[in-house]
C-alpha cells in the first residue's frame, strides 16, 4: 500500500492541462489565433480579414476557457488549499480531499479499470479517464523514491503505462 499526500498548485493543474490538451486544441488555437492577429495588423480593411479575425478570436477564447476556467476553480472553489490524500494498492486507488477547515469534500474509489492510461511526466503521474479529464499525482506528494517505483509497478502491472514522447491522448 502506498500514501500519497499534499495540496494541488495552480502550476501544477496547468503542466496537466496542457499535457492533456496539447494534442490539437492548443497549438491549433494558437496557430490560428496568431495568424488572426497578424491579418488584422496587414489587412487594412480588406473583405477576408474579417473572416479570419474571427477564427482567430473564437479559437483565442476557446483556448482561454479550456485552461483558466479549471485554474480558477482550483483557486477560488471549495477545493482551494484542500489537501488530498491517496491510498494505493492493487484493487484501487482511494483518496479523501479534506478542506483547511478539516471538513471532508470529496471521498472516493477509483478502481485501476476506470483509467485508460497513466502517463508519467519529470514532476508528476497523469491519470487518465474515459473523458477528457486528467488527474494529477505530482510526485512531490510521495514519501520516498521507494514509493514512486513502487507506483510505477502497479502502473505495469495493470497495463496502464503510458510514455510522455507526445501528447496525452
Amino acid at each position: 500500500m502506498i500514501e500519497i499526500e499534499g495540496r494541488l498548485t495552480s502550476a501544477d493543474l496547468t503542466a496537466a492541462i496542457w499535457a492533456r490538451l496539447s494534442r490539437w486544441p492548443v497549438p491549433w488555437a494558437l496557430l490560428l489565433a496568431t495568424v488572426g492577429i497578424a491579418v488584422a495588423a496587414l489587412a487594412d480593411g480588406a473583405p477576408w480579414y474579417y473572416a479570419a479575425s474571427l477564427v482567430g478570436s473564437v479559437s483565442g477564447a476557446l483556448l482561454w476557457g479550456l485552461v483558466a476556467g479549471p485554474l480558477r476553480r482550483l483557486r477560488s472553489g471549495p477545493a482551494a488549499g484542500a489537501t488530498s490524500r491517496w491510498t494505493v494498492n492493487d484493487d484501487e486507488m482511494r483518496c479523501v480531499t479534506v478542506a483547511e477547515d478539516g471538513g471532508r469534500l470529496v471521498e472516493g474509489a477509483l478502481p485501476w479499470s476506470v483509467l485508460r492510461r497513466v502517463a508519467e511526466t519529470r514532476t508528476a503521474f497523469l491519470l487518465v479517464g474515459s473523458g477528457r479529464g486528467v488527474t494529477p499525482l505530482p510526485k512531490r506528494w510521495f514519501a520516498s523514491d521507494a514509493d514512486v517505483a513502487g507506483f510505477r509497478t502497479l502502473i505495469e502491472a495493470h497495463g496502464l503505462r503510458g510514455g510522455r514522447k507526445g501528447p496525452i491522448a
